[in-house]
């Protein structure tokens, strides 16, 4: 009946990848005790670890209906929620949350950044934007943002001259992060310095060498400079590598073709979807 031995021991059951035992422990706390909020956040946590995904929201959202002020859960809510791309539940969520702060500090610019993520790939740019600007207002070193904004900016051809020197910024910060130097790569060819690109997106696959989307850019950067059978290799590569189904089609398409001339719109995978994550 010691609650404080139960949370810590569902806590070592989580740290040890042992979830089941974790989500049974947390919910072993009694509703009296004052680490029951907690325990059953907790618990909704490692139902998700559990790919129980449903059961985890659908938990969380009955105890935040009970207790609408509580920003913790709140958070979790959102954070499990962004994970399964549900950006729209996401945003509702995250500002929620913020909602609950009398000022929103420095130490809440993880949410405005994570809110920021929701809005942009719920298409809401407008909204995504202030949050983006907002975080990094608090945090102006912080990798993540400037790699993300940088990234959206030149994307959407805007500021592209402070968004590289962003992106570029995140690299120097976190030089080892693979989906950041992809960003930076990936930069430098939407811009069509296609040399630049090379060189960083070679470096991004030596950090990754796995992912797919990485190897696709590298192999779209290849092409541009006249290395076609390096750029085949790539594609190769990033088909081998479990790639999402949008994006096979078109890794597929450029084995097949390879890339137009650059006077029409050059199809990459990934080539418009948001910035790498880290």
């Amino acid at each position: 009946d010691f609650d404080v031995a139960k949370v810590l021991l569902g806590e070592i059951y989580e740290d040890t990848k042992r979830y089941g035992k974790a989500v049974e422990t947390f919910q072993s706390v009694a509703k009296g005790s004052p680490l029951f909020d907690n325990a059953e956040i907790q618990a909704a946590v490692n139902l998700d670890h559990l790919k129980q995904t449903d059961e985890a929201i659908a938990a969380l959202n009955a105890f935040v209906a009970k207790n609408p002020k509580h920003f913790d859960a709140n958070v979790t809510l959102g954070n499990i929620q962004r994970s399964h791309e549900k950006w729209e539940d996401a945003i509702v969520s995250y500002s929620r949350a913020l909602d609950l702060v009398p000022e929103i500090k420095e130490n809440h610019w993880i949410l405005l950044y994570f809110r920021g993520i929701a809005y942009e790939r719920a298409k809401k740019w407008d909204q995504a934007e202030p949050d983006f600007l907002k975080a990094l207002e608090f945090k102006p070193e912080q990798p993540a943002v400037l790699n993300y904004l940088g990234y959206s900016w030149i994307e959407k051809g805007l500021n592209l001259k402070r968004a590289i020197g962003m992106v570029a910024k995140a690299v120097e910060l976190r030089p080892n992060d693979g989906y950041i130097v992809d960003s930076l790569g990936w930069a430098h060819f939407q811009l069509g310095e296609f040399e630049d690109a090379v060189k960083h997106l070679e470096r991004a696959v030596e950090l990754r060498p796995e992912d797919p989307v990485i190897n696709d850019h590298l192999g779209d950067a290849y092409w541009r400079v006249g290395r076609k059978l390096e750029a085949k290799f790539q594609w190769r590569h990033a088909k081998d590598n479990k790639p999402t189904e949008k994006d096979l089609k078109i890794i597929e398409e450029k084995l097949l073709k390879g890339m137009p001339e650059l006077e029409e719109p050059a199809p990459s995978a990934n080539g418009t979807q948001p910035p790498s994550k880290s």
